[in-house]
């Protein structure tokens, strides 16, 4: 899952970098990571259980 996160953040920067979305869609998606990042931090703690890879593996597959 930390791999998902980290793949998804390297996929922003590039298409900042490249041009390919706005400052302020790289700023958007910068922080919907940052609350995703917060998120698994919080759940990983204990844990996770299949539901929560789920649903964090769909949030990060909604942010991209």
């Amino acid at each position: 899952m930390r791999d998902g996160i980290e793949a998804l953040e390297a996929d922003i920067n590039r298409a900042d970098t490249n041009d390919t979305i706005s400052e302020r869609e790289a700023a958007d998606l910068r922080s919907r990571l940052s609350s995703l990042r917060a998120e698994f931090r919080r759940l990983n703690s204990n844990g996770l259980t299949r539901a929560e890879v789920g649903a964090l593996e769909s949030r990060t597959n909604y942010i991209r």
